[in-house]
């Protein structure tokens, strides 16, 4: 591979991002909108990319000077596992990068090449009883997954973390107290393209006269989407005229088949309403037209949700746990993730309190202005001074 004119610029670096990991629906965002933002701050650093096939990583995979490493994990994590071991370090031996930035909680070993690691699944650092309903798969991936960050962490340069409550958990749980950074979470791109359309959607029609919530997520086990199942099944006459549109696919997880299968079962097909998966540029749209975000979520590092429902003046209505309230502060209306009845009387308190409702409003609208700042361009910048400290001095 030749080198381009920056080569000559001082503060040219060559720079691997491992992004192949990032295909969960908060994963992706950091992954896309960030390598965005890097190609358009660009001063110096020449981007190569690994990324995984399909995830909308398409229609970045040509704006990089150099053309991206694609992965194929088809499901299996064995695939993963010699990609990770064997023949990424192969390619990379060859491109030679300053400097690596991985994304996905796992480095690259076998390499004096100086490293900085995101970790962004929360998993690995808190108990089990936050996974939610796993198959005895995923605990043995997460295993070995822990195990593997365990090892990379010891040799990495920078720990990355998007929140101070993840980044506390991850020193504890692995001992690393030197050179921890937080990677804050900026709103994609996507959804302030969408602001020009916020018209109810079609499946909206139906229940114009109800009180709307929206659970807007991938299935995945800890997303605790069953806690709303449940809160209708055993609340069905107190929730008559609540509906909560929920946005997932039957293909995400075996279990999600079994969750709208319960749905149909019980017969709450209008209460709990299926939407599948919606692409970001569609969030004003459903965000717009509900009166709240119901996310009962038993674990994250950190996600966009929150700061998307901020932004769309959506009150927001979420697990009492530590990560939820370092992302939104006042502006959330707290339950027991884990007690149906705690759920159930925060959708009553704010289905029938209008002056709650705009006090969240309004505490989101000022959390954005003072606590959620920078943009992802301004992200970029600081991750790329960061990395450019490191290249240089490895090259020193």
């Amino acid at each position: 591979m030749i080198r381009s004119s920056a080569t000559q610029q001082e503060n040219y670096f060559r720079l691997l991002i491992l992004a192949h990991a990032n295909r969960s629906a908060g994963a992706r965002s950091v992954g896309i909108n960030l390598l965005r933002a890097l190609t358009r701050i660009n001063n110096g650093i020449e981007v190569i990319a690994v990324l995984p096939v399909g995830y909308d990583y398409e229609e970045i995979g040509e704006i990089f000077s150099a053309p991206p490493i694609w992965f194929d994990q088809k499901g299996s994590f064995l695939r993963r596992l010699i990609f990770d071991t064997i023949t990424l370090p192969r390619k990379v031996r060859s491109i030679k990068p300053d400097v690596i930035l991985a994304l996905g909680n796992i480095g690259l070993r076998g390499h004096s090449i100086p490293q900085a690691i995101l970790v962004q699944d929360a998993h690995h650092v808190y108990p089990r009883r936050h996974y939610g309903r796993m198959t005895l798969s995923q605990h043995l991936r997460y295993f070995v997954q822990k195990r593997q960050i365990e090892h990379y962490l010891k040799k990495t340069s920078i720990l990355y973390c998007q929140t101070k409550t993840m980044l506390k958990h991850t020193q504890n749980t692995f001992g690393i107290h030197r050179h921890a950074k937080i990677l804050s979470k900026g709103i994609s791109a996507s959804v302030f393209e969408g602001l020009d359309n916020t018209d109810a959607p079609q499946e909206f029609k139906p229940f114009e006269e109800r009180f709307r919530l929206i659970c807007l997520t991938r299935y995945n086990p800890h997303k605790n989407l069953e806690a709303i199942v449940d809160m209708f099944i055993n609340a069905r006459e107190v929730l008559q005229d609540v509906v909560v549109f929920i946005t997932i696919d039957a293909e995400q997880h075996p279990n999600a088949k079994r969750l709208l299968d319960k749905i149909h079962r019980y017969d709450l097909s209008n209460h709990i309403v299926n939407l599948g998966p919606v692409q970001q540029r569609r969030i004003p749209a459903y965000f717009k037209n509900c009166h709240a975000l119901l996310l009962p979520t038993l674990l994250e590092s950190f996600s966009a949700t929150y700061l998307e429902a901020m932004q769309l003046d959506l009150p927001i209505l979420t697990s009492n746990l530590d990560f939820a309230h370092e992302t939104c502060g006042p502006a959330a209306l707290y339950f027991d993730p884990w007690s149906t009845q705690s759920i159930l009387e925060a959708v009553v308190e704010i289905r029938k309190n209008t002056d709650l409702r705009n006090r969240l409003t309004i505490a989101g609208r000022d959390r954005l202005k003072t606590v959620y700042t920078k943009s992802w361009d301004q992200i970029a910048r600081s991750v790329a001074s960061d990395l450019r400290e490191l290249a240089h001095g490895r090259k020193e």
